[in-house]
């Protein structure tokens, strides 16, 4: 995604986690150039709930790092829809909680960065969130072992 980005716990440079996760984020935020002047710097867990309720309150930091992660996964799922070319994504994960904050900025982006002659690709959070993974997985598993035996 960023090929001069930071060093991913994958191995790799830029990638999508190494821009924009969990693990990333405190130092997303201490290394901002504006992390002095952020309401932030009074928060002891540098995490996304923070980082919500920071930038919902006009934080400029906080919203400069916001809407980083937001580029950045929205740039990520661009690339798949353009490698897979689905009609539908899911997403998973622990920040889902806060979904109602970011999920319609990133389908915005999506809808108007992603080449789909055919019409949007949706984007949906998951129903279980801490499993989808593991249900994406068999799912692809099975099918898998289905194709053998055809």
């Amino acid at each position: 995604m960023n090929h001069k980005g930071s060093l991913c716990t994958c191995g790799n440079k830029g990638c999508v986690e190494a821009e924009a996760s969990t693990w990333r984020l405190p130092s997303l935020i201490t290394e901002h150039p504006g992390y002095n002047n952020s309401s932030l710097i009074t928060e002891q867990t540098k995490d996304f709930k923070a980082l919500f309720a920071h930038a919902t309150t006009g934080d400029k930091t906080a919203v400069e790092i916001l809407d980083h992660c937001i580029s950045a996964w929205a740039a990520g799922i661009i690339t798949l829809i353009h490698a897979f070319d689905p009609e539908l994504i899911i997403l998973s994960g622990g920040i889902l909680k806060s979904a109602p904050a970011f999920v319609p900025k990133i389908q915005e982006m999506i809808d108007r960065h992603a080449w789909t002659p055919w019409g949007n690709v949706k984007l949906t959070p998951a129903l279980h969130p801490e499993t989808a993974a593991l249900f994406g997985g068999d799912y692809w598993v099975r099918k898998q072992l289905n194709n053998q035996w055809v």
